[in-house]
């Protein structure tokens, strides 16, 4: 079974469980989705654990997207920009890799309703 979770402080409040799991069971993976409070401060260590658990990837919400970066080894070019990460994959070596999904999205809903493209 496939691991995923959201880790935040808090975290509780997040509906990112009930509707990736929609998503999981309605495709039928074999696959869980969980929420998990990872304290201020713990990120890298959470991330060793995550790693050794199995954990094939992880919403990032606050106070981590920023921590998350000194824990992995590959960054792309939008978190290298950005500063920020809210979504790590495991990579084949076991190591994370982080991604923006944030700015991406939102610079698609502005072109859908017509607000142009913002340039960065």
């Amino acid at each position: 079974m496939e691991r995923l979770a959201v880790i935040g402080d808090p975290v509780g409040h997040s509906l990112s469980p009930h509707i990736h799991m929609t998503w999981i069971d309605g495709l039928g993976l074999d696959a869980s989705y969980e929420s998990i409070r990872v304290p201020a401060g713990d990120t890298a260590a959470a991330l060793q654990d995550f790693a050794r658990d199995g954990f094939r990837g992880l919403n990032v919400t606050l106070p981590h997207k920023q921590a998350v970066l000194g824990a992995v080894s590959e960054a792309s070019p939008g978190v290298q920009k950005i500063g920020a990460a809210n979504t790590l994959s495991r990579l084949p070596d076991g190591s994370w890799r982080a991604d923006n999904t944030d700015a991406p999205g939102l610079m698609s809903a502005l072109e859908r309703v017509g607000e142009g493209v913002v340039e960065g």
